[in-house]
């Protein structure tokens, strides 16, 4: 991965369209899944014992929907008192107050093929990791000091980042994140819309922890709102999946896209 090419505003939808009706993200056989909706995911401990059942509850645990044990425990500063569960009453989300975060120790191997899509809202700051697979070499998706959406793979340079589209501090997004060795390609997605591209694809070159809301290290903590994560690792995801994942995905914040 040798350039990168920011998206313009006003860029149409691409092909990889999709959603509609009553999508089930089982049937695509993610490799994660994580819906702070479904409060039976969601626990005040780590060991997945102490329910999450109200709003403002301490959240320390969230449990991977996919089936594949994916499921991520609260670490950081606060240890799991600044992750909180949050509801208005038709919706539900997490945040972390810029201190806490997810992190599950080394799940995937070298990493050549897959896509990643979450919802969420920046609250504040910047300089922010929304999620990393594997330190170094591996894979990261982040916030920069221009709060513009990067994408990396191996290696956190720029010989090997993409980046475009501004995330706006207060507003909702559903951001996808796509690298294919196969394919020759990677790219951004913001509600539905590329916003990044390259004509090439990156295999990671180590393995590590899969980090959610921070990098590996714990630095860079996102400050934001969670509405959840679905992801394919090993594969990428088609046209009609990533599409219905991303409708889906925007219906957990209350929107349409």
């Amino acid at each position: 991965m040798r350039l990168f090419r920011r998206g313009a505003s006003g860029l149409g939808r691409t092909a990889f369209g999709g959603g509609g009706g009553a999508f089930d993200p089982a049937t695509i056989t993610p490799s994660f899944w994580y819906d702070p909706s479904d409060l039976s995911t969601l626990f005040q401990d780590t060991a997945g014992t102490t329910a999450v059942t109200t709003h403002n509850d301490v959240v320390r645990r969230i449990n991977d929907k996919s089936g594949n044990g994916h499921h991520q425990l609260v670490v950081g500063a606060g240890s799991g008192g600044f992750m909180q569960y949050k509801t208005s009453g038709g919706l539900h989300w997490l945040e972390n107050q810029g201190v806490d975060y997810f992190n599950i120790a080394g799940p995937f191997g070298t990493i050549s093929e897959g896509t990643v899509a979450m919802a969420a809202r920046k609250l504040s700051g910047s300089n922010a990791k929304m999620f990393e697979l594997a330190k170094s070499n591996g894979w990261g998706a982040q916030h920069w000091s221009d709060d513009n959406h990067y994408f990396d793979v191996n290696g956190f340079s720029g010989a090997n980042r993409i980046s475009g589209a501004t995330a706006a501090s207060g507003v909702d997004y559903v951001s996808s994140f796509d690298n294919s060795v196969t394919n020759s390609r990677s790219f951004i997605r913001v509600d539905k819309t590329q916003v990044a591209s390259d004509a090439s694809g990156e295999s990671s070159t180590t393995t590590g922890d899969f980090t959610l809301m921070a990098n590996e290290g714990g630095g860079n903590v996102f400050n934001a709102r969670f509405y959840g994560a679905i992801g394919k690792i090993g594969t990428v995801m088609t046209p009609t999946e990533l599409g219905n994942v991303e409708t889906w995905l925007g219906a957990k914040q209350g929107r349409t896209i």
